[in-house]
């Protein structure tokens, strides 16, 4: 079966007591990126607006977790853009949901 890794701490013992605190509005949220890479996992899913940079199109992540993981260097070699979509069914902003997925081995 799939296993799902919540990022945000609230049903993981690791995350909720070792991962760094950062306010998302009226409320804290703890991240722990390094340890969710970890676990190696197959997909993470992942909000942020599209951006362009010196190395293309780069995903500014808008959510702690989202910040936390796109700042990690292992997440960009070892995930891939597998699919995105709008956040909001209107889609007025530009901000995406963005479903990453594992390479292979040896890609």
């Amino acid at each position: 079966g799939m296993r799902i890794v919540d990022m945000y701490g609230l049903m993981d013992a690791t995350i909720a007591r070792q991962g760094r605190a950062e306010q998302e509005g009226a409320t804290f949220t703890r991240t722990h990126a390094a340890y969710v890479l970890s676990r190696r996992p197959d997909y993470v899913l992942l909000y942020g607006t599209w951006t362009e940079s010196a190395r293309g199109m780069r995903l500014e992540g808008t959510t702690p977790y989202s910040r936390d993981m796109l700042s990690k260097p292992e997440f960009e070699a070892a995930y891939a853009v597998m699919r995105e979509q709008c956040r909001q069914a209107a889609c007025d902003g530009n901000e995406k949901m963005v479903l990453y997925q594992r390479r292979p081995i040896g890609r």
